[in-house]
């Protein structure tokens, strides 16, 4: 049996879940992203054609028309009447990660310092003219993670309501539904490590879902467990977010790549990586500096 998945990068974690449960599949996964970067939004190659044509079953992302060939409406008529099709969501949640948080607003975090009473420093320093200054860094991190706002807190409440509904709304034609899953279990266990990728826990689920609809022999999965570290980058939740969202769980060490971090580890290394030294892709190469 051919199983195609024809979706973006959830569809590594999907394989990986049917390769270990039911490895008899042949399982393909044409990521939606990376051939439209490569082949253009007006070109399938013939072979990936193929590909579709022969499916058995095929599970994928509801790609709009501005991608053009890619358009999902378009791969679906390669399929033969007999391909059995399933639809889901690309996933996405950003009640976690409140719009103007400090990782991609560093100006707005500056502003946010200069109004502490902490020292006449911080008042006086421009972030970004002082890159060299590794002490000053660390100090804004620190800021951060630290930093308890009320207003802020009102509007991440807020933030998680509008999170929330667009997350619903992502469902509303499939046949999957993770959002009552979500609601029960948002506060107890990170879902998301960061705004469009979901952890461990959320594909462990979304999963059993996949194997239920398609109505696929039983298999025993084994129980989930809290040891299954996430692949994806592991975004930091603000001391703000934790409070307003109630959440349970810890959020102190963070997962980008290969690099386990303290969270002022990890706004120092996005810091360094986005205005110091742009050109270096490899972030361990930076956190080494960074620890220098």
């Amino acid at each position: 049996m051919s199983i195609i998945l024809y979706l973006n990068c959830h569809g590594m974690e999907i394989k990986r879940y049917f390769n270990k449960y039911y490895n008899k599949f042949n399982v393909i996964h044409v990521s939606t992203y990376e051939n439209i970067n490569k082949y253009g939004i007006n070109n399938i190659p013939k072979n990936i054609i193929e590909i579709f044509t022969e499916a058995n079953i095929l599970i994928y992302h509801p790609v709009s028309d501005k991608h053009g060939k890619w358009h999902f409406k378009n791969i679906l008529s390669y399929c033969n009447c007999d391909t059995k099709k399933l639809m889901i969501p690309y996933y996405r949640f950003h009640g976690y990660f409140y719009e103007d948080s400090g990782i991609y607003n560093w100006p707005h975090i500056c502003t946010y310092i200069s109004k502490t009473k902490e020292t006449e420093i911080i008042e006086k320093f421009d972030l970004l003219n002082n890159l060299e200054d590794l002490n000053l860094i660390k100090r804004c991190a620190q800021y951060i993670v630290n930093n308890i706002d009320n207003t802020r807190i009102d509007q991440q409440k807020s933030y998680l309501n509008k999170s929330l509904y667009l997350f619903k709304k992502l469902e509303i034609d499939s046949q999957i539904k993770m959002y009552d899953f979500l609601i029960k279990n948002y506060k107890k266990y990170k879902l998301f490590g960061n705004s469009n990728h979901p952890t461990e826990m959320f594909f462990y689920t979304l999963f059993g879902k996949i194997i239920n609809i398609l109505n696929l022999e039983h298999v025993n999965i084994e129980p989930f467990t809290n040891t299954l570290i996430n692949r994806w980058e592991n975004e930091p939740i603000d001391k703000n977010t934790e409070i307003a969202l109630e959440l349970k769980f810890t959020n102190n060490k963070i997962r980008l790549y290969n690099l386990i971090l303290t969270k002022e580890e990890y706004y120092c290394l996005h810091l360094l990586a986005k205005y110091k030294y742009p050109k270096i892709q490899n972030r361990s190469e930076i956190y080494k500096i960074l620890q220098s």
